[in-house]
């Protein structure tokens, strides 16, 4: 696991030796968000992609 409800698992992170310039670039294309805070959870899957799944925005 790479994030947990918008905090880095900096343990995955180094462990997959992904940058956080990396990360937050995905982050930016695939979430559609530049906010690791409405981040709940994200993945490096086996394919080497990383899956994102997002908190609901309020309204």
């Amino acid at each position: 696991m790479l994030v947990r409800n918008g905090a880095y698992q900096t343990k995955g992170i180094r462990a997959q030796l992904i940058s956080e310039e990396d990360f937050e670039e995905d982050m930016r294309l695939e979430a559609k968000t530049e906010e690791k805070d409405q981040v709940k959870v994200a993945r490096l899957e086996p394919s080497g992609d990383i899956s994102f799944i997002t908190a609901e925005k309020s309204a």
